[in-house]
């Protein structure tokens, strides 16, 4: 009862909160969430409905150091004649206030009411078939969410863009360093650990150094902000779940480059693809893997031939159910 009070406040607040985005037929919804640890808390739901929805809306969930701006992939999807939504999770993106920091996170069940609320929002427009897409950070979010979440019938498929399901690092980072980290969490969770001063992939993005998107850098940053040792725990606890098992009862299909670490516009320069094949086996039994040539991180923001197949491939998937 609590939590559906909870969304019905939210619907309520959302719909005095919309303004036209620069991109004609974009929506953006800020809806309140409950006060957390550092004050107060939104998220964002982009919108864009369909003439002819069939019924049907997809939902995006962006990756860390992100936000919506994948214009493209949402036409997409209209294209399709399925409504788009797009998450900006709180403290991303539009969603961060000033109280807060950049993607602070104790435990990644915290971002669990922006998706129930989000859901409940494109129910209550009357759409009742929602199909997952989640890229990277998004994507561990989202299968732990569906796992936490298996009652929630209206979901009936779900396509993982390059989902973090486990670190890329060297053995002893992974395996010695960050678990120390995370047991010490109590003690010094603010605590911060560099993320280094690489930019080749956002460079490989960026239009300005030879990509082909356009994005507001103080939102996406081109190098990645440190994080604190509550971030750090908080993703080795939801790779932790992973690695025992989910039971995410919908069919998923985990896609990912065909190389990493290889070239900055042909491969994924974040995540080992070879490790989100083998941890794709443990999000349930109806799980469906493939790559796609050429892909980057975030397959969407491929060159054109690698962008195109995952959309024939997301789109050919979403339709069989």
């Amino acid at each position: 009862m609590k939590k559906l009070l909870l969304c019905l406040v939210a619907m309520l607040f959302c719909s005095l909160c919309v303004a036209q985005s620069s991109q004609e037929n974009y929506l953006f919804y800020q809806i309140p969430q409950p006060d957390d640890y550092e004050g107060e808390v939104v998220s964002t739901l982009v919108a864009h409905k369909a003439n002819n929805h069939r019924n049907k809306a997809v939902v995006y969930l962006h990756g860390y150091n992100d936000y919506f701006f994948q214009y493209q992939m949402g036409d997409s999807v209209i294209a399709h004649n399925m409504d788009f939504y797009a998450i900006e999770l709180r403290k991303y993106g539009r969603s961060k206030k000033d109280n807060q920091r950049w993607f602070e996170v104790k435990d990644l069940s915290e971002y669990y009411p922006d998706i129930d609320s989000a859901i409940s929002h494109i129910k209550a427009s009357g759409t009742e078939n929602i199909y997952f897409l989640a890229h990277s950070t998004g994507g561990l979010i989202a299968s732990l969410y569906l796992d936490a979440r298996r009652n929630e019938s209206s979901i009936k498929a779900v396509v993982l863009n390059s989902p973090f399901l486990d670190y890329n690092l060297p053995k002893f980072q992974k395996n010695v360093l960050i678990p120390c980290l995370a047991f010490f969490r109590p003690l010094i969770g603010k605590m911060t650990i560099s993320q280094g001063s690489e930019r080749v992939y956002a460079n490989s993005l960026l239009k300005d150094y030879g990509g082909e998107w356009v994005f507001d850098t103080l939102m996406k940053f081109p190098v990645s902000p440190s994080v604190t040792v509550n971030w750090l725990s908080a993703i080795k606890k939801g790779h932790r779940k992973v690695k025992h098992g989910l039971s995410i009862v919908q069919p998923v299909l985990v896609l990912s480059s065909d190389k990493s670490n290889v070239m900055p516009h042909n491969s994924d320069l974040v995540l080992n693809y070879r490790h989100i094949q083998q941890r794709a086996d443990k999000l349930g039994n109806n799980i469906t893997k493939d790559t796609i040539p050429d892909g980057k991180h975030d397959l969407a923001l491929s060159i054109k031939p690698a962008r195109e197949l995952f959309y024939r491939k997301m789109f050919a998937f979403f339709e069989k159910y």
